[in-house]
């Protein structure tokens, strides 16, 4: 069957409006399904109902998307056109496939999932002041909808005091062993695994010529640091517009194969640390930095992650999704369990040290919250700067000594 727009005026103008975002409008279905169904273990229905159908963009009702079981792939398309299939493997999670390859293996090798008597910090238990009434306020708070135009559809909440889990809730169909995308809190374990390797003296902040296509020619983007990568002041040009679905972050996330290479292609905007711009596309090519460094192996890249935070942590539902040429989106597709998401989070309040042992560098999360120069930056430092985006992170200290006490995570609907 032959679908057509008519060659009109404003419907010439909507035909091909349509047809541009078609192929960014069925990867994000394909993908998110795939996610949904084949790492969180959700029904196909309630991700394409809350996740797909649910209002991010009007032109969605109009996608199809389905699952094959047996092959573990989804597929979706715009009015039978835009076809774009994603495909599961395991311990690496969905990636939209663009061809017939996919970089990297079939499957990751499996880690032996320790008994809780063997991990390094037992998972807490609520404590009984979990249930007093102005708690209970707050959780009830984060899961009521109360106008049903601008629904939370929250599914997680944990909230911790002084390392202690205090109070937690699941929406119906979640659990607390439901692996969950972090979307950009994934940049946080960027900025996390980018610390890793600043103690191993496999990186440096000062570090500049970061990439081989920015080196040689007079290339003015040979200038950008490592600092300011991951302090978000690069100058490289970056739509983040999500209400826009050609902006630059959706085409990246859901229609391009080499989301770092997409990134990295982009010119200056304004000098290397002149103002700071939020970007998911200095993050991914961030996880390019990374997979630089530790050369060697695809597997050896792949693997580091879990190397370096989530076994040490105990995340064991902890999944980070590569993108089709095989390098960590680390925009966006992260995903874990609530509690995980706060092993993290606590490891951050307490210097980035575990169990008495230390995961990052002394005083790397006070890298991360250092502001930018810009006021407005500076207002949304701990939230958006550095490579911490932690939007649904709250951080409470003491205002006498600052020392971290609490710390709350919640998932609600996803967002770019």
């Amino acid at each position: 069957m032959d679908h057509h727009f008519c060659i009109d005026g404003v419907a010439d103008v909507r035909g091909v409006y349509a047809l541009r975002i078609a192929p960014i409008g069925t990867g994000y279905a394909a993908k998110i399904l795939c996610t949904g169904v084949f790492v969180s273990g959700r029904p196909a229905s309630q991700v394409i109902d809350e996740d797909i159908q649910a209002g991010v963009h009007p032109l969605l009702h109009l996608v199809h998307a389905t699952i094959d079981a047996p092959t573990r792939s989804t597929r979706a398309t715009f009015l039978g056109m835009a076809a774009r299939e994603a495909r599961f493997r395991p311990g690496l999670g969905c990636t939209l496939k663009f061809g017939d390859q996919l970089a990297g293996p079939a499957s990751m090798p499996k880690t032996a999932r320790p008994d809780a008597s063997n991990r390094a910090v037992q998972d807490p238990e609520p404590s009984p002041n979990g249930n007093d009434d102005a708690l209970r306020r707050i959780v009830d708070s984060a899961f009521e909808e109360a106008d049903p135009l601008r629904p939370k559809r929250t599914r997680a909440l944990v909230v911790m005091v002084e390392g202690r889990v205090v109070a937690q809730r699941f929406a119906s169909g979640y659990s607390a062993d439901t692996p969950l995308i972090g979307w950009s809190m994934s940049k946080s374990i960027i900025a996390a695994l980018i610390g890793v390797l600043v103690g191993q003296e496999k990186l440096s902040l000062a570090a500049t010529g970061l990439l081989p296509e920015w080196r040689g020619n007079g290339d003015a983007r040979a200038r950008i640091s490592l600092d300011e990568l991951l302090r978000m002041t690069s100058g490289l040009q970056f739509n983040e517009d999500y209400a826009d679905p050609l902006s630059d972050v959706a085409v990246m996330l859901f229609d391009k194969a080499d989301q770092s290479a997409f990134a990295a292609r982009k010119p200056l905007a304004a000098p290397p640390g002149a103002r700071w711009e939020y970007s998911s596309g200095t993050t991914q090519i961030l996880a390019k930095v990374i997979r630089q460094a530790l050369g060697g192996r695809e597997l050896d890249y792949l693997e580091f992650p879990r190397r370096a935070l989530f076994e040490p942590l105990g995340m064991h539902t902890a999944v980070f999704e590569p993108d089709a040429s095989g390098t960590l989106v680390g925009a966006s597709f992260m995903c874990a369990s609530a509690n995980d998401w706060a092993r993290f989070g606590q490891m951050l309040l307490q210097d980035g040290t575990w169990d008495g042992k230390r995961i990052l560098p002394a005083g790397w999360f006070a890298i991360c919250e250092r502001s930018p120069r810009s006021r407005r930056a500076e207002i949304t430092a701990l939230t958006f700067g550095s490579g911490c985006r932690s939007p649904s992170i709250v951080i409470r200290r003491h205002h006498q000594c600052c020392r971290p006490t609490h710390f709350i995570w919640s998932a609600t609907r996803a967002s770019l």
